[in-house]
């Protein structure tokens, strides 16, 4: 009997240092947001129109993730945030 998910909605917020290489970052974002929609997970992401590459790079991007976020129903949100080392 196949593992079946409960309906999940995720905030994926993908952020893009300056120091990170931009094509590799969009390149990546993209698998990542078709591996997570494959498992049938609502996806709340920036869209390349809102953000750079749909990537959060300053506190305006961090930003208008949040809000997407909070506006969505939060019936099983998972919250998680990745940090990189040195940052604070």
């Amino acid at each position: 009997m196949p593992f079946e998910l409960p309906e999940i909605t995720l905030g994926f917020v993908p952020a893009c240092p300056g120091f990170f290489n931009r094509e590799l970052t969009a390149r990546i974002r993209q698998q990542a947001i078709a591996a997570i929609e494959g498992l049938g997970v609502d996806l709340v992401v920036p869209t390349a129109e809102q953000t750079n590459l749909g990537c959060v790079e300053n506190c305006q991007h961090a930003d208008i993730a949040a809000k997407m976020c909070l506006q969505r129903p939060r019936k099983n949100l998972v919250r998680r945030r990745e940090s990189y080392p040195g940052e604070t």
